[in-house]
């Protein structure tokens, strides 16, 4: 009985540990904050590519930090019932 409580204690123990390191580690990946001009950013459709699909595109320019701030494109699917 004393050795599988031991044993516990020891598992424990190096899991605490290892959520520790790992918390460390993600710690210094994550990116730094945005410190672009949220109030800046405009967001309008530039494609319709069906009855419920549309294309989003935001503007240029305002996220400095992005390579090619290009201001990103997504696609949206709205309008769908599931019965």
């Amino acid at each position: 009985m004393k050795t599988i409580s031991v044993l516990m204690c020891g598992i424990v123990a190096m899991s605490l540990v290892s959520a520790a390191v790992w918390r460390r580690k993600m710690r210094h990946l994550s990116p730094p904050p945005c410190d672009c001009a949220v109030g800046q950013v405009t967001i309008t459709v530039s494609r319709r590519s069906a009855a419920n699909l549309a294309i989003l595109h935001g503007n240029p320019g305002v996220d400095t930090n992005h390579p090619d701030a290009s201001g990103g494109r997504v696609a949206v699917l709205y309008g769908l019932t599931v019965s």
